[in-house]
């Protein structure tokens, strides 16, 4: 009779530490998928960024047009900068973002006086000063933000205002058998402001609090033009004309950046 009683005893004492054990391995269990679930949740919860960026400037449209003898195309391969932040309301997918941004883009001198050359082989035209056409951007507007893991797809729509620092362009003519400039043409550079948007997104992948970052960006402005042109005869007389209108400037700039993650 004692042995039966030590037995159930035994078995009691056995049931109660399995049970403990098999508590604390669900616990265990528990609290590892609570880990992980709170690291994916971390990686994948969207995200902001402040970025550093720098990249080409691809003129396009009349911006880039190379035909003809109006003043505000011509325009080449340039470059860009940006400083930009975006920030989540609410830790959703959508927030609002800032932007500076620097681009510029020189006058093709060469293709411009070709075709003047073409148009007047009596001469023979040469540039003498050139200048670059030089747009700062500040830009506020909408954010969106898709995470996949250690990605995220970020797209934003912006519009602010341009200052824009529109070329010099100064090129003299001489006959075919005169060795110095016997007329001379200067349209002055001028400034402008004027509305400008952007279109565009990034990339970002992400490395801890940091990222690496490639965008690309369609920006445009139509700054007016308000500057003149001095032309100088044989003679040595000068004569002025007025320039006015405006100018499309559009450009598609990729990004190659780094950022820091704002959550």
């Amino acid at each position: 009779m004692k042995k039966i009683i030590h037995t159930i005893i035994l078995l009691f004492i056995s049931g109660i530490f399995n049970s403990i054990d098999a508590q604390n391995i669900e616990t265990a269990s528990l609290q590892s998928n609570a880990t992980e679930q709170q690291n994916v949740k971390s990686v994948i919860l969207p995200t902001g960024y402040y970025e550093l960026s720098f990249g080409p400037a691809i003129p396009i449209g009349s911006f880039a047009n190379e035909s003809g003898k109006s003043y505000g195309e011509y325009a080449t391969l340039g470059n860009n900068f940006n400083l930009s932040v975006a920030v989540p309301i609410n830790h959703s997918n959508f927030g609002i973002a800032f932007i500076y941004s620097s681009y510029n883009n020189f006058f093709d001198m060469n293709t411009y006086l070709n075709n003047m050359q073409m148009s007047d082989p009596s001469k023979n035209y040469t540039g003498i000063n050139s200048d670059e056409y030089d747009e700062s951007f500040i830009m506020f507007g909408m954010f969106a933000t898709y995470p996949v893991e250690r990605l995220s797809f970020d797209f934003r729509l912006l519009g602010g205002v341009a200052f824009c620092h529109l070329p010099e362009v100064d090129y003299g003519a001489n006959p075919i058998n005169e060795n110095y400039y016997t007329y001379q043409w200067d349209t002055y550079s001028n400034r402008s402001t004027s509305f400008v948007f952007d279109i565009g997104g990034n990339i970002r992948y992400k490395i801890r609090r940091m990222s690496v970052m490639l965008g690309i960006d369609f920006i445009s402005t139509n700054p007016s033009i308000n500057t003149t042109e001095q032309y100088t005869d044989p003679n040595g007389n000068n004569a002025y004309t007025h320039v006015g209108g405006n100018i499309s400037i559009s450009n598609i700039g990729i990004n190659l950046g780094i950022g820091y993650r704002i959550r």
